[in-house]
């Protein structure tokens, strides 16, 4: 019984992990796109302070 729990905690571990990974790595995309967008939202928004 006690092997049983042991396999069975290992699978629920092993999934976690496999669907973790590509969570992480979807995150990590959108990071990388959003942080030069807003680089240069912060840039136009200074402009246009320094322009008023």
């Amino acid at each position: 019984m006690l092997l049983v729990a042991a396999g069975l905690a290992l699978l629920i571990l092993g999934v976690f992990f496999l669907i973790r990974a590509p969570i992480m790595q979807a995150e990590q995309s959108i990071r990388d796109q959003i942080l030069p967008l807003e680089c240069r939202t912060a840039g136009f928004a200074d402009a246009v302070g320094r322009a008023r």
